[in-house]
Order: structure tokens, then C-alpha cells, then sequence
């Protein structure tokens, strides 16, 4: 092993060329490059020069065994070749980051086309050039190292398939890729079969050591570390060389009936439309409708939410409140012991809303009905005592209203039954809703009962939601 700042091979003065004035340019010249090149260790790419009387010595900090180019055999030396070409890549690179950038790549193309193979050195897979300055080589000849060991490699690309797909084998769409190789970073976004290609990736290195990251509302972000063994024949082509690699993440979320938003606004538009074109609905065309979402939270609701149900049904009220509000925005609540008022829903942060704001919250436990709504009556009636608008409150629930709790709650909708404010409770799942039902007799509310809200299609909860009742209602109003 050697120990750093030992001497890989040394020069003497004599043989100093005529591209530089004296041996102190050069030593200025690797001094100004090094601190450039410093913060990834690229300097090491050449060795330093250290004058002692009338020879140079060319110093290393790199550890392991040193060996020169020439004793490694052909085989090896294909592979070199490549990661030789890698290194010089990325210190053009650097250098054009700066305003001197020609000079400086000037100095460069003169250091690594002056020596000849016989200054080239490998410690394991790290080039380092020594005699960069010293050595008779004329620039461009078949000895350059330019010349001989970068310039006569085919090229390599990479066609990169990344597939996506959720934790039950189905095509994620619309996840927001990345893969980041040596000098290359390219993102892109999944299509309908969970699929992108990042065609003609340049293989610089040639070992595939790649980053890649998926990211999607229905799941945390993942990421990967993935290295493709390119076989020899490959590295050692010597015509243009094309290689298909394929990464294929599964998520441990599930994607249901993710749509694209778009597609979920036209369909409550054309809901909402249908709606229009009832009897007696011609109010409704100039009609300013607020949204007002609540969720229940409690620990029944637990798996609807894991599976990305409840994610699924907020993208859809979206649909609604684009189509029916100035602001395209939700309000949102949740419930379960306690209640409270979260971020509302919007375009900015509808994907992935339940996991980035309602799951970081600590609403847990059991329902307890009574106090959201008077929260919500509260907030929408009481401190707004003269609103301009009327507020459609889509209250979503699998149960748990007693009866000492719904003929509270019933008084409450009494006392404010002309108040700007429609209620449509949304029973989900199969359990007795037998007293939230009775709610339905207060001219402001509305029931719908939903046994399945995963397979409803977006026409029919639309259809539920947006019922003759409140069509009714607003005519009223």
C-alpha cells in the first residue's frame, strides 16, 4: 500500500516542454485547477508535481496498489479505457461551470493529451496521470493519451424502461421518475401502463451505477440503488452499441381508481350539467356554491384510508368543487373523538392529500358526531352572520350517530334551517344507518348510502351527491 503523498513516478527538468515559460507555471497552473477541482477529488486525476534540485516527482494522496497501464491485460485495459473517459468527462464538466472555463479546459487539453500511455497509472479503478506537462508526445499523435485510449471508443447508450406498479400488481400511472447516473439526470412521468423510457442514455462509466426515485400521491417516495453488470463484449465493441435495461419498482401503496385530475373535473362538470338540464333547475346556472368536505376519522374508517379509498373519494369531491366554486378549493374537516378544520383541499396539494395532511394529524378513536357539527355551524353560520353564499357540507361517515346525538344534531339543523347551508350525509360501508337517515326529514339534509365506495364509478357518486334535494333546495334559497 502506499501511503499518501508518495511518489508514483519522477522527470527530469530537461525534459520540460516548450508549452510552458518554466517549472513554476506549471506548478501555478495544478495549483489553480486543484482548487477547483478539490470538493469531489477530481484533482487526483492528475499527480502533483513537487520540483526537488533537477527532477520532478510526481506525487499521489490516493491509496492502494499502484500499477501502470500497460501491465494490465487487454481485457482490463478495455474497461480502463472507459473509466479514463469517464474521469476527463467530469472534469470538463467542472470546468465549464467557470468563467475561465476555455482557459482552463485549454490547460486541460494540453495535460491529458501530452503524455503518452507510459505516465498512465491505475490505483484499483482511479486514473492518475503523471508527466502531463514533461513528456515529447506531439499533441493529437497516435501516442496521446487522448488519441489512443478516449477517441477509439464506440459510444454505448442505454434504453431505460422504469415500471411502476402498486403493492397488488397494478400499473401506476403519473408517478414522477428520476434516474441519475454520473453526469446524467433525467426525470420523467409514468403513462397509463405504469411505463417510461429514458432513451439513449450515454453509458459513461462502465459500470451502471444508478439513483432512481419514484414518486406518487398513493405512496412514499422510493428510491433505489441500482448497478447493471455491462458485459465485455459490450465495453469492447467497436461499433455504436444500444443496451436495454429494465428497473421495475412495486410500491406499498395501492392505487385504486387514480385517475388524472382532468378527468375527474370533466366528469363532475357533465354531472353537473345533466343537473342543470332538470326541471326547475334553472336558478342553479348563477348559483355560487361552496364545498365543505368532512371525514370521518375514526378507527372503523382505518383500512379505507390505508387502502387509498378515502384519497380516491377526496380527488373526486375535487371534481365537484372546480366545477361549482370561483376558487376551485375545498374545505376540509375531520372528525372522530375531537374535530378539526385542516388545509383545504386544492390543486396544489390534492395529490397525496391524505398522507402529507390528514394523517399527520392526531383526530383518532371513536365518533363523536355533535361537536364537528357545531363546529361547522360555528364557523359557517354564527361568525359569518350575513354569508353571500350558499355552502354544501358533504358529510362522509361509516356510522356511529346514537340517538341522544342525532336529535341534538337535529335540533341544531332546525334552529338554522334557513340558513345558507345544505348537508349531504354519505353513509359508507354496511352498517345500520337507520337514525343518521332520519336527519334526511330536516328540509336542508340530505342521506345517500353507499355500500361500496371503492367501486361506485364517478357518474354515480356524483349522481348521489348532487341530489334533486339540494337542486331543490337552492331553488329556494
Amino acid at each position: 500500500m502506499l501511503p499518501a503523498n508518495q511518489t508514483i513516478t519522477e522527470t527530469l527538468l530537461k525534459h520540460l516542454r516548450s508549452v510552458y515559460t518554466n517549472s513554476h507555471e506549471c506548478l501555478s497552473q495544478y495549483k489553480a485547477i486543484k482548487t477547483i477541482l478539490t470538493p469531489n477529488q477530481q484533482y487526483l486525476f492528475f499527480a502533483e508535481p513537487s520540483i526537488k534540485g533537477d527532477t520532478i516527482h510526481w506525487m499521489t494522496e490516493a491509496q492502494g496498489v499502484s500499477k501502470p497501464f500497460a501491465e494490465h491485460t487487454p481485457e482490463e485495459q478495455i474497461v480502463l479505457r472507459r473509466i479514463l473517459r469517464f474521469h476527463v468527462m467530469e472534469i470538463q464538466e467542472t470546468l465549464k461551470r467557470y468563467q475561465n472555463a476555455k482557459q482552463l479546459s485549454d490547460w486541460l487539453t494540453l495535460w491529458i493529451e501530452i503524455p503518452c500511455t507510459e505516465n498512465l497509472y491505475f490505483f484499483g479503478e482511479r486514473p492518475i496521470v503523471a508527466n502531463w506537462s514533461f513528456n515529447f508526445t506531439k499533441l493529437g499523435s497516435d501516442e496521446s493519451i487522448v488519441y489512443n485510449l478516449i477517441k477509439g471508443l464506440a459510444d454505448i447508450d442505454i434504453d431505460f424502461y422504469i415500471e411502476v406498479f402498486d403493492i397488488n400488481g397494478n400499473a401506476v400511472p403519473d408517478a414522477h421518475i428520476s434516474l441519475q447516473l454520473p453526469n446524467y439526470l433525467q426525470q420523467g412521468i409514468t403513462n397509463n401502463e405504469g411505463k417510461y423510457l429514458f432513451k439513449k442514455v450515454p453509458l459513461f462509466h462502465p459500470k451502471v451505477q444508478a439513483k432512481i426515485t419514484a414518486e406518487h400521491p398513493c405512496f412514499e417516495k422510493i428510491e433505489a440503488d441500482y448497478q447493471y453488470p455491462v458485459s465485455f463484449d459490450i465495453l469492447s465493441s467497436k461499433t455504436y452499441t444500444q443496451v436495454d435495461i429494465t428497473y421495475t419498482f412495486r410500491t406499498n401503496g395501492n392505487i385504486y381508481n387514480y385517475k388524472p385530475i382532468e378527468d375527474r373535473i370533466q366528469t363532475a362538470k357533465e354531472a353537473w350539467q345533466n343537473i342543470l338540464q332538470m326541471e326547475n333547475a334553472q336558478a342553479l346556472h348563477d348559483a355560487q356554491i361552496d364545498i365543505a368536505l368532512v371525514l370521518d376519522k375514526s378507527g372503523s374508517m382505518t383500512d379505507l384510508y390505508k387502502k387509498g379509498i378515502i384519497q380516491d373519494t377526496i380527488e373526486r369531491v375535487f371534481g365537484i368543487a372546480a366545477n361549482l366554486t370561483e376558487e376551485e378549493i375545498a374545505d376540509t374537516w375531520i372528525y372522530a373523538d375531537r374535530c378539526a378544520r385542516v388545509a383545504p383541499i386544492e390543486r396544489i396539494n390534492l395529490r397525496g392529500f391524505v398522507r402529507t395532511v390528514i394523517m399527520p394529524t392526531k383526530i383518532e378513536g371513536g365518533n363523536n358526531e355533535l361537536p364537528i357539527v357545531q363546529a361547522i355551524v360555528k364557523t359557517y353560520i354564527t361568525d359569518l352572520p350575513a354569508p353571500n353564499k350558499n355552502r354544501l357540507v358533504l358529510f362522509m361517515t361509516d356510522g356511529g350517530f346514537d340517538s341522544k346525538a342525532i336529535s341534538l344534531i337535529k335540533d341544531i339543523f332546525a334552529t338554522n334551517v334557513h340558513k345558507p347551508m345544505f348537508w349531504q350525509f354519505v353513509g359508507i360501508g354496511k352498517a345500520n344507518y337507520e337514525y343518521l337517515s332520519s336527519l334526511s326529514s330536516v328540509p336542508n339534509v340530505g342521506f345517500s348510502h353507499l355500500d361500496d365506495l371503492a367501486k361506485i364509478t364517478d357518474k354515480e357518486l356524483y349522481e348521489r351527491l348532487l341530489t334533486p334535494k339540494l337542486i331543490h333546495w337552492l331553488n329556494k334559497k
